[in-house]
């Protein structure tokens, strides 16, 4: 060190020295202040990247929660249906009737479904639906449709199941309402809602751009996409139900320092 400075002060005799020692103290200046530039300017561009990746996941949270409540509205309607009708000798005509229409033009409606004593007696349609006949979810072998059951009976509002595989084949949310005539309580309305074709019309059909997207329950559990993408820092967007909270989760598949050098 000591014959560092020795080279350096001899240096800085010579003519030109002055001018190489002003240089030399400019650069030891000049390297932090760099150093500190670059690291600000790699924090706003992956702060930039968060932010777009903030407006994606919740212009898709939104399309998906207002995918499945348009359908839950449609529950509402078979609920005030059984409500009025319940009584009368003819229901299962009366059901078929209204039924029908409920179920047309609405993509993603696997069946609506009514069950006085919890037991499934009218669906539609039933062609691809038999097997629903005589089901009886508050004994059903897994304990999430009992628990959403119950929901339904204690809250007499709306209970989300799932999303989950279903009796008749395919991965569904089912919702159910629980209908009461005064105080007793006479039995279910059931929707099974197609969870595939809502995902699809929320633009999560597939992965797809730059970023990954994950779902999970309030149970934390990952029903939709990579389980790994809520474990990379991911932004998050939250979904709403009466009786359920999901979060949407969107990080880049490459992470995000490599997305914040493709803004640059």
């Amino acid at each position: 060190m000591a014959a560092l400075w020795s080279r350096l002060w001899a240096a800085a005799r010579r003519p030109d020295g002055k001018a190489l020692l002003a240089a030399l103290v400019a650069l030891a200046v000049l390297l932090p202040a760099w150093w500190l530039a670059s690291r600000w300017y790699g924090d706003r561009l992956v702060d930039q990247a968060r932010a777009d990746a903030v407006m994606e996941t919740s212009l898709r949270a939104n399309a998906l929660s207002s995918t499945i409540n348009r359908r839950l509205a449609r529950l509402q309607g078979l609920y005030a249906f059984v409500q009025v009708e319940l009584s009368e000798e003819d229901f299962a005509v009366q059901f078929e009737r209204f039924a029908t229409g409920l179920y047309a033009g609405t993509q993603g409606i696997r069946n609506p479904a009514v069950a006085p004593d919890s037991t499934v007696r009218y669906v539609y349609p039933l062609t691809g639906n038999e097997s629903v006949l005589g089901y009886d979810p508050a004994n059903d072998p897994r304990t999430e449709v009992r628990l959403g059951v119950q929901r339904a009976i204690e809250s007499r509002e709306v209970a989300l199941t799932g999303p989950l595989e279903l009796v008749q084949g395919g991965q569904g949310l089912i919702a159910r309402q629980a209908v009461y005539q005064g105080d007793a309580y006479w039995g279910l309305v059931n929707m099974v809602l197609d969870m595939p074709t809502m995902l699809e019309e929320a633009g999560l059909g597939e992965q797809s751009g730059d970023l990954d997207f994950a779902l999970r329950d309030g149970s934390r559990r990952v029903f939709y996409g990579p389980k790994q993408v809520f474990e990379t820092s991911p932004v998050l967007s939250v979904i709403r139900f009466p009786d359920d909270a999901w979060e949407l989760a969107a990080a880049p598949m490459e992470g995000w320092q490599a997305t914040a050098q493709g803004l640059q």
